[in-house]
């Protein structure tokens, strides 16, 4: 087993469902200011963009305990973004992560 295990973090964030859902909420009330005048929808891109910031943030801190119980379970030392890695002996959690943070249903956009 490999000391270091990889998460591709964009995957996490673009291809779990969860990251998907959030994604497309957030597209949906766009959509609904985006006929409105400048100035309404440039307050509403910066209210959108925090939004997702905060649901991005909530993903990741979804993950961490996931992660961190993986490391643990597989012995590993380390644990890397995936596109931080060059070369080395790793294995990639990346899709047990994303299964575990879907299983835990949909966060909620406020």
């Amino acid at each position: 087993m490999p000391d270091l295990l990889t998460l591709d973090t964009k995957a996490l964030l673009d291809n779990s469902e969860v990251g998907r859902a959030a994604a497309e909420e957030l597209e949906k009330r766009w959509a609904k200011v985006s006929a409105k005048d400048e100035g309404q929808k440039a307050l509403a891109l910066q209210e959108l963009e925090g939004k997702r910031f905060m649901l991005r943030k909530a993903l990741i801190e979804r993950a961490r305990p996931i992660v961190e119980r993986l490391a643990k379970k597989k012995k590993a030392k380390w644990v890397m973004e995936a596109q931080a890695v060059l070369w080395g002996d790793r294995e990639d959690i990346t899709k047990e992560v994303i299964a575990e943070v879907d299983a835990q249903g949909t966060l909620a956009v406020i």
